[in-house]
């Protein structure tokens, strides 16, 4: 199941909720149902496998 960042459009207030099919999402803050899904970026866990080297998110020397 994914999570999904929104925004509620009545106060604005931006959160995160894992989402599980298609139920109705609503605002934690003020309980509202205008909410616009926003784009984000992901983190990916991990490093390689020696342990050396760069790992997302890292500057990797640059």
């Amino acid at each position: 199941m994914p999570i999904y960042e929104y925004r509620c459009m009545s106060c604005q207030h931006f959160f995160s909720l894992l989402v599980f099919g298609r139920e109705e999402i609503r605002c934690p803050e003020c309980g509202g149902d205008r909410v616009e899904k926003q784009f984000s970026s992901f983190g990916v866990g991990g490093s390689s496998p020696s342990g050396a080297g760069p790992s997302c998110g890292s500057s990797g020397g640059l």
